[in-house]
């Protein structure tokens, strides 16, 4: 089916617009009716508010379907570049031997002591200027802490939600 059919399928008034329209047309006719039995100009002016009615009210219709569609178009639109975003991230994990995984799922051992100050300043430092971590997160098959605590610590401190890690 051609782009044309599809808009016109798609964007075609339901019932309730028709009925609304042909309620409008047979006002419109009762009007220019009663003008001509009456030979009254007033009714020839109520004619044309309806037929003005009608022309809006087709419009309108029309409108909200096509801005309906074109919604409807841009969030399916949106949900295929998302698939894809998230297709490229997956290739480039697997090339690189890391994933994706949400920060409050890594998991560290105890024996892990608080940082020196020093140290975390220095690495601060660095992804503030480099806006990248300068040491990665590696971690087991159970998310367990291997190494990067301070690029966790630096992570957590910004609010994230979702990491690269590497597997070891």
């Amino acid at each position: 089916m051609d782009k044309e059919k599809i808009w016109k399928e798609k964007t075609r008034l339901d019932n309730n617009d028709k009925y609304r329209i042909i309620f409008h047309i047979i006002l419109t006719i009762l009007s220019i009716t009663v003008a001509i039995i009456e030979k009254d100009f007033t009714w020839i002016l109520v004619a044309l508010l309806w037929i003005n009615i009608i022309v809006q009210e087709y419009c309108d219709a029309k409108m909200s379907k096509g801005n309906q569609v074109v919604i409807d178009l841009q969030e399916e639109n949106i949900d295929k570049q998302f698939e894809v975003i998230n297709n490229l991230i997956d290739e480039i994990c697997k090339m690189k031997n890391t994933k994706i995984v949400d920060i409050k799922d890594i998991k560290i051992p105890k024996n892990f002591s608080k940082p020196k100050p020093a140290k975390m300043k220095n690495r601060i430092g660095y992804y503030n200027t480099y806006k990248q971590f300068e040491v990665p997160i590696v971690v087991d098959e159970n998310n367990n802490l291997i190494d990067g605590y301070t690029t966790y610590l630096i992570a957590k401190q910004n609010d994230f939600t979702k990491i690269e890690v590497r597997k070891k």
